[in-house]
């Protein structure tokens, strides 16, 4: 039996919010200014998860440097613009703070946009920690963020926080970190794809992990 949580820490992208729209549009005019052919949004939801400076080496070679521009100065731009919050990520929001649960986010979204995402949602006040790619030494899936995220709340890395994520990077950073993993919105999964970190918690939706807590 799982216990109450005494702090909740979310991914963002696919668990809060939905900004697959503005991603591929500029992933796509990154990829076309070297040439590369684009990709559609399914193509990039079933492989994004890990942080811009771990991938873009891997992808653009000795232009990461210059993609990351490019990409960078696009997002800037685009990323508010079809921005919108997940089914019932509001009310789960509303239903933890009422209890008096620490709340904060640890995403691999770049910690600048993050934040302004956040802010754009009106959802800044909600949170005590909002933590994203290069604002620990290393980004998710090591434990670093957690720490940060945590940090003056006064709640330890346990089994009583829950990290509440879509991939299963965020199910192998919940378990580097010592804490419950929580995998959200998992009709879209396979769940063979978690076999080596296992979820502690599967729910369909926000509003089934609302569900979950009122039982």
């Amino acid at each position: 039996m799982m216990s109450s949580p005494t702090a909740v820490v979310f991914d963002w992208d696919s668990t809060l919010a939905d900004n697959w729209g503005s991603f591929t549009l500029v992933m796509n005019k990154t990829y076309a200014a070297f040439g590369m052919p684009t990709r559609t949004e399914a193509d990039y939801r079933a492989v994004a998860a890990r942080s811009a400076r771990e991938v873009f080496p891997e992808i653009f070679g000795d232009q990461a440097a210059h993609a990351h521009e490019i990409f960078y100065r696009e997002f800037t731009a685009l990323h508010l613009s079809k921005l919108r919050p997940m089914q019932g990520a509001e009310s789960l929001l509303a239903h933890l703070q009422k209890a008096g649960i620490l709340l904060s986010i640890v995403s691999n979204k770049s910690g600048e946009f993050l934040r302004r995402e956040v802010e754009h949602l009106l959802w800044t006040d909600k949170f005590h920690r909002i933590v994203g790619a290069n604002d620990a030494a290393s980004d998710k899936p090591s434990a670093e963020p957690m720490t940060l995220a945590l940090e003056g709340g006064g709640v330890p890395a346990n089994k009583q926080v829950w990290y509440v994520g879509d991939t299963a990077l965020d199910m192998q950073f919940a378990h580097n970190a010592g804490c419950c993993a929580v995998l959200v919105n998992a009709e879209r999964r396979d769940l063979a794809d978690f076999a080596d970190y296992p979820p502690d918690m599967v729910v369909d939706s926000c509003d089934a992990l609302i569900d979950h807590l009122r039982t």
